[in-house]
């Protein structure tokens, strides 16, 4: 698994700009894509990005 294109859930977190508590209830609930190795939790660049798309489709929508 490349680790480049995989985010460790604190990164993930980070990034979209949310609490490490409140990603892993997206994992849990399967409302963000990722793979658990090991007992540890690999989130891809491209879920993160896509989660980042819907919300500012969702904020345009808003501010129409």
């Amino acid at each position: 698994m490349p680790k480049d294109h995989y985010l460790s859930p604190n990164a993930a977190a980070r990034r979209l700009g949310v609490g490490v508590d409140y990603l892993y209830k997206l994992l849990w609930a399967g409302k963000l894509q990722a793979q658990k190795v090991n007992e540890r939790w690999h989130v891809p660049l491209s879920a993160i990005e896509e989660r980042l798309h819907e919300r500012e489709q969702r904020e345009a929508l808003l501010n129409d």
